[in-house]
């Protein structure tokens, strides 16, 4: 199993979003709109995900445990 954290992982968590940032801008300048939608959405996950685990430290139960995979069958 994986494990994200928030102390080890932030830094790369900011320079994803700023990734996505660039992207999202490159794909609307050549009209490619749909997958500007996308990458937003990509962007959105990865705030999502880097607030969890920031938010869920020591004072809330411990660092935030993200699986290498989840699938229903687990």
């Amino acid at each position: 199993m994986g494990k994200l954290t928030g102390t080890r992982h932030g830094d790369a968590a900011n320079d994803l979003l700023a990734f996505y940032n660039d992207k999202v801008h490159e794909v609307e300048e050549s009209g490619q709109y749909f997958m500007a939608a996308i990458t937003l959405a990509l962007a959105l996950e990865t705030a999502v995900l880097t607030y969890l685990v920031v938010e869920f430290g020591e004072d809330n139960g411990g660092e935030l445990e993200i699986p290498d995979s989840v699938n229903m069958s687990e």
